[in-house]
């Protein structure tokens, strides 16, 4: 007789982005640099490219996130966003492997099974629905972090030494 343990490594999963500047290090969105992090947290009316007319590339550095059990763009309250689907999410990891996966709506929720992630890319191939720049975007990532909660990469700085005379 065999017993198999499952072990579920996020079995309470939390929305992460409640205070986006905890998980989210940089962004850009169709290649702007975007500042406020903040912009993508519940309460914010999300974010607003200022060029092209579909979500060419939303790329979001992040601190490593343990476990990302659910990924999806979400309208805020009271607006819509102009986006149109299919959307894809990629999620890269620390050992440089890409989990995949795509909704077919704004406000769809995708389930994914993802660990150690760095870096989100976000995109689509359809136009907006009004043929302007992506607005109103917003993010939900739903996961958990462990122990540490935040972690950063370490660094190497490299060092010179100047000879004396």
């Amino acid at each position: 007789m065999f017993f198999f343990l499952l072990v579920m490594r996020c079995p309470h999963p939390l929305d992460l982005l409640t205070n986006p500047s905890n998980i989210i290090k940089s962004m850009e969105l169709n290649g702007q640099f975007i500042k406020d992090v903040n912009s993508t947290s519940l309460l914010s009316t999300g974010l607003n490219a200022t060029s092209g007319d579909k979500l060419q590339s939303w790329t979001i550095f992040t601190n490593t996130i343990d476990d990302v059990t659910s990924i999806g763009l979400i309208n805020p309250p009271h607006l819509s966003s102009n986006v149109q689907g299919p959307i894809r999410y990629e999620l890269h990891d620390t050992f440089h492997n890409v989990i995949e996966a795509s909704g077919d709506y704004v406000g769809q929720i995708v389930p994914v099974n993802a660990e150690d992630i760095e870096k989100i890319v976000i995109t689509t191939n359809s136009t907006t629905r009004n043929g302007q720049p992506p607005d109103n975007l917003k993010l939900v990532i739903n996961g958990c972090l462990h122990e540490g909660a935040v972690s950063y990469k370490p660094q190497i700085e490299a060092t010179t030494t100047t000879p004396s005379k």
